[in-house]
């Protein structure tokens, strides 16, 4: 068992409303912290393409016709140009909003409407990286110094923009509207399913009352359960209930216990067939 996750820092905490109505609190990655999962990922990232590009070598032989040299070598170019173009954008585009690089510090990336990550926020904050980073850099190898120093300079400006707001925001977060928090990977101290099971019993959803939340929408009731703000949870329990047609009266904590747990074990259900509803604007499963 490992201890709760640290409290929010006042200074980089930010109010995050849902599109449900929720008020939740987030905290804004440290400059640090982004940083180093920049660096973790172009680890990650060319020591692939190193690790490709190996395996090319040792694959492409003199026994091998010439349509068999030349299809290895298209598929070589389409792996690097995955790895090294698509690599931010299919991970960030997955249920966790992070590369690798994020999840090993402990950040993520979410909407800064509170709503939805959709494929449009990733793919216009990594789109603009190659602007801000990649292509200028690439000028420091080119002939003259002069072109090398505005190079150097044009990425040195970009790198320490986040320096220069309060949200640390790169300038790919100003056009694709994100913001990347602090979502340090810790275990549960406990299974919200197994709260109170003599309680949840009480409640039987139909599986229309089910349908209603995805993977998203469960992630964000979580947080706000293991958050135990009444205000909010009262909140969320009245919307739910409205949305689902369930009758006022009960205990808002131990209604929406038995709602997630009823909601899991259905989601749950639904990947052992490999099927998967990451939002309530998804089909149900």
């Amino acid at each position: 068992m490992v201890s709760a996750v640290p409290p929010l820092r006042p200074s980089k905490a930010r109010a995050l409303n849902t599109p449900e109505g929720v008020d939740l609190t987030v905290e804004i990655a440290s400059f640090g912290a982004r940083i180093g999962a920049f660096i973790i990922d172009m680890i990650c990232i060319y020591g692939s393409i190193f690790v490709v590009i190996l395996m090319f070598i040792w694959m492409r032989g003199d026994k091998l016709g010439d349509a068999a040299q030349n299809f290895l070598t298209a598929g070589f170019i389409i792996i690097v140009f995955v790895l090294r173009n698509f690599w931010f954008i299919l991970f960030e585009m997955g249920a966790r909003g992070a590369t690798p690089g994020k999840r090993a510090v402990g950040i993520r990336v979410i909407a800064r409407n509170g709503g939805r990550l959709e494929a449009s926020h990733v793919v216009a904050r990594n789109l603009l990286r190659d602007v801000e980073i990649i292509l200028p850099l690439s000028f420091l190898f080119s002939v003259g110094s002069l072109y090398a120093m505005l190079g150097l300079g044009w990425t040195l400006i970009f790198m320490f923009f986040p320096l220069f707001n309060k949200d640390r925001m790169r300038a790919g977060d100003l056009i694709g509207g994100t913001w990347v928090i602090r979502a340090p990977r810790t275990k549960l101290r406990h299974d919200l399913s197994d709260n109170a099971p003599h309680r949840q019993a009480y409640f039987a959803f139909t599986p229309a009352q089910i349908a209603v939340y995805g993977v998203f929408e469960l992630q964000t009731l979580e947080g706000l359960l293991r958050g135990n703000d009444r205000k909010a949870i009262a909140m969320v329990a009245d919307l739910i209930r409205e949305k689902i047609g369930w009758p006022h009266g009960d205990d808002d904590r131990a209604f929406l216990n038995a709602y997630y747990a009823a909601v899991r074990a259905e989601l749950e259900k639904g990947m052992l067939f490999g099927k998967r509803r990451h939002s309530k604007y998804d089909p149900p499963v």
